[in-house]
């Protein structure tokens, strides 16, 4: 038995379908892949429906480590197995001069810098004084992004007509449709409901993909993901 996976393409068809523009004419399809790309990733960011969990090693005095590369935003940090609290950058930047930035002693708490689109990096406060300390993160990923129109969904199929909504949204907007295009948008924000609403029902607050795994690689940047 053949199983349906939807690409680019079927997702294209279909928001080509909801606009009665069957064929690449007044829509491109590159610009319909972008305003996919651009729904998995708000999708992404505002539900948690993609979550996993990175582990690495501390480094003796270094404050600054890299996120993963499909790294979007954080939802836990753990040193040696305890939970550390967010810092406010600010705060962190008032107490502590910038020359100590990096003053080394007991881990107290973290913060992140740069944004998603940036080179973002977890800070520890203070700096670990030992190598090969278990730093864990839990985070929300940033989905693959489609390229092609034979390109794989990045998400549950489940979400699939949320992301269509959401380029048909921008279509009715590029057409100066104002009244269809808020309908879509509005059909789009409910199933962001559904989506938190479904995470909250089985309380979920543990990555999605994590499983156990004691291995780890300490290599200075690196981490070791944990699915």
């Amino acid at each position: 038995m053949t199983t349906f996976a939807h690409t680019a393409q079927s997702l294209i068809a279909d928001v080509r379908s909801a606009v009665a523009e069957p064929n690449d004419g007044f829509y491109t399809d590159e610009e319909i892949i972008r305003w996919l790309n651009m729904a998995c990733l708000d999708f992404a960011a505002r539900t948690g429906i993609l979550t996993t969990s990175a582990i690495t090693g501390s480094v003796q005095g270094q404050s600054r480590y890299n996120m993963p590369d499909d790294y979007l935003q954080m939802e836990r940090v753990f040193y040696n197995s305890q939970e550390l609290e967010p810092a406010d950058t600010h705060e962190i930047f008032a107490r502590t001069p910038f020359e100590d930035i990096d003053l080394v002693g007991e881990v107290e708490v973290y913060y992140v810098r740069g944004t998603s689109t940036t080179a973002t990096s977890l800070n520890l406060w203070r700096a670990p004084s030992t190598n090969g300390v278990a730093i864990e993160i839990w985070y929300r990923q940033r989905p693959d992004a489609m390229v092609g129109t034979a390109d794989p969904f990045p998400l549950r199929m489940e979400w699939s007509n949320a992301i269509i909504e959401y380029a048909i949204h921008r279509a009715h907007r590029k057409q100066r449709q104002i009244a269809d295009a808020n309908l879509a948008l509005a059909r789009y924000e409910d199933y962001l409901i559904q989506a938190e609403q479904k995470r909250a029902e089985f309380h979920v607050n543990r990555p999605l993909q994590a499983k156990d795994s004691t291995a780890w690689d300490n290599t200075v940047g690196s981490w070791y993901r944990r699915w």
